[in-house]
């Protein structure tokens, strides 16, 4: 039987919806928490990442909250023996302890409580000698009785895991398929047993980059409602940060759960630089397209910059690029201008100061022949140079009985050498006859010259 909303129902409603603006808006700016010095990797042995996770971050008014503080060095690995110092930022509340040490497993932990109902914002951080490190979170002390109704929730990754709960699934971006994880929350009475058939859920997260792809509303007949969240980095950032997913059930029961999200950076393996066109004429220009990718499997977030830089060989005269450009659909275009003389440029670009690719763009003389043009008798020979294009070429004639010479290279560009055969006969009463033979000149992306010789046959 559906189960009717009352008034003291919207009124636990209300005041959870209160607390989900507030944790959202101590998360903004924040979102990290937890947040690196360095990319991890580095710092051996030193503290680079705290996690302060409270045990719940609801509690009743003379109850308290276990503060579990978790201190990790740049590799992810924990650290004993680290003293963190606890501050307590809000006008209410008590902290037992100001300061704690880790434990073998890397973990200090204190107490808070408050006789006032209200938010309790608590800071903890290690002092690293050159700088610190912190992380804070937001919890809630209420005189309302909602703690005779309780709401576990379980996280498990997509694709499932088995177990659910394991540190991997609270943990996002480890590769670039993990971006989406599933919320079980199972919502029960005083007495403990599961509220079935129709119990009302809501769902809120603290940040826009977490979006529900698919949320139960209602419980089911074992009072579970289900939500699936995708992760979709609004930026690009070299730090962990986090987002919290809050479930609210009808009956005034509420949890929350912290994902924690592994730095957002460019993946230079997946991005890449391309040119078009790749060979342009002296002073010519060509289109840079960007493709940015990140670690996460995802385009870049729009308006991510791509700072271009170009370099020349030889580089007797200086080419220009667009100095950056933005993302669109990860996404960025920039104009390259080619040096008045030919070389080969190479064009890079950098995202957030990491390489995402190259290329090349080759800078050409236009394509030309001397002599374009000549007269000559039946058994001549004559030797034409090339200039500029890219190499190699193809020469062509028109007529079967005047061939051409292998292309020499020269630095410049090549040569070749033509030899005219019996290419017409006179007609009586001539005595002489004439033709017209052409000449293709072909580089090798295709440009082509022309050269006209005319023969005097006898």
């Amino acid at each position: 039987m559906k189960i009717s909303i009352t008034f003291k129902h919207i009124t636990l409603l209300r005041s959870f919806s209160i607390l989900t603006l507030i944790l959202i808006i101590s998360s903004c700016g924040g979102g990290g928490g937890g947040s690196l010095p360095s990319i991890p990797g580095e710092n051996t042995g030193v503290p680079s990442v705290v996690q302060l996770v409270p045990s719940t971050f609801i509690a009743q008014t003379n109850g308290f909250i276990t503060l579990n503080t978790k201190v990790l060095d740049g590799n992810g690995k924990e650290i004993p023996n680290i003293t963190v110092t606890f501050t307590n930022l809000s006008s209410i509340g008590f902290l037992n302890s100001t300061v704690a040490v880790t434990d073998s497993a890397g973990i200090a932990r204190v107490n808070v409580s408050s006789t006032t109902p209200g938010f309790v914002t608590i800071l903890a951080q290690v002092y690293t000698g050159a700088g610190q490190v912190r992380d804070r979170k937001t919890v809630y002390f209420t005189t309302k009785d909602t703690l005779t109704v309780t709401l576990d929730m379980d996280v498990d990754s997509v694709p499932a895991t088995l177990p659910p709960n394991q540190l991997s699934d609270f943990t996002l971006f480890e590769n670039s398929n993990d971006d989406t994880i599933k919320v079980t929350a199972t919502v029960r009475d005083a007495g403990g047993v599961p509220v079935g058939g129709g119990m009302s859920v809501l769902w809120s997260s603290s940040h826009t980059e977490a979006r529900f792809i698919r949320t139960d509303n209602e419980t089911n007949i074992f009072g579970q409602a289900e939500a699936v969240v995708k992760v979709e980095p609004e930026s690009i950032r070299n730090t962990e940060t986090f987002v919290n997913i809050a479930a609210f059930a009808q009956n005034g029961a509420a949890n929350m759960v912290t994902l924690f999200l592994k730095p957002v950076v460019p993946d230079p393996t997946a991005s890449y630089l391309t040119a078009n066109p790749p060979v342009v004429n002296v002073s010519g220009t060509a289109t840079i397209t960007a493709v940015v990718m990140l670690n996460t499997g995802a385009t870049a977030p729009d308006g991510t910059t791509v700072n271009f830089s170009v370099t020349c060989n030889p580089n007797t005269f200086p080419a220009i690029v667009t100095p950056f450009a933005q993302t669109t659909n990860g996404v960025a275009q920039a104009t390259f201008i080619a040096p008045p003389a030919p070389a080969i440029c190479t064009v890079t670009g950098k995202v957030a100061g990491i390489v995402i690719g190259t290329v090349t763009v080759t800078v050409r003389a236009p394509l030309s022949v001397f002599p374009t043009s000549m007269t000559l008798n039946e058994g001549d020979t004559a030797t034409f140079t090339i200039f500029g294009g890219v190499k190699p070429y193809t020469v062509l004639s028109s007529n079967p009985n005047v061939t051409v010479s292998p292309v020499t290279d020269t630095p410049t560009g090549g040569t070749f050498t033509v030899t005219v055969g019996n290419v017409c006969t006179p007609v009586p009463p001539a005595t002489t006859c004439s033709a017209s033979v052409t000449i293709l000149v072909r580089d090798a992306v295709g440009t082509s010259v022309t050269i006209t010789l005319t023969i005097n046959g006898t």
